[in-house]
């Protein structure tokens, strides 16, 4: 680095601490006030409910992408009666099954489950969206 840099001295290489605990930052003030209303953030935070909400919808998401996966088996039972009169009775039983199968051949199915787990992974992180969201409060 050219000695010209006033920072080349101290510089030194950035390591990320994204494994660092992240919750109840603010208790490094001892401040018992300062810890109730950070408490009653997390409560009434409405952009962590709606990141909460979000990663639930992006695990369903998933959920229903798989469920393309296997196959869809349906029954069904009816039965009919009909007649004129009092004594003229016809009871008609009906059964039927189904079965289905989208084979996925192009991909579809799987690039729809890699799609909703990327989604669900990025809203995954509760603990930075905290982290983010209690200074704005």
């Amino acid at each position: 680095m050219p000695a010209a840099y006033k920072e080349s001295k101290d510089w030194k290489i950035a390591v990320p601490r994204d494994s660092a605990p992240r919750a109840a930052w603010w208790r490094i003030y001892g401040d018992a006030q300062l810890d109730v209303l950070a408490e009653k953030v997390v409560v009434s935070n409405q952009t962590l409910r709606g990141a909460e909400a979000q990663y639930r919808r992006a695990q369903a998401a998933v959920t229903q992408a798989r469920a393309g996966l296997f196959p869809v088996v349906g029954a069904n039972l009816s039965a009919t009666r009909a007649g004129s009169g009092s004594k003229a009775e016809n009871t008609t039983f009906d059964v039927g099954a189904s079965a289905s199968w989208d084979t996925d051949i192009w991909g579809r199915i799987r690039r729809n489950i890699e799609a909703g787990t990327a989604s669900a992974e990025a809203s995954a992180d509760r603990k930075s969206t905290r982290l983010n969201s209690s200074h704005v409060a």
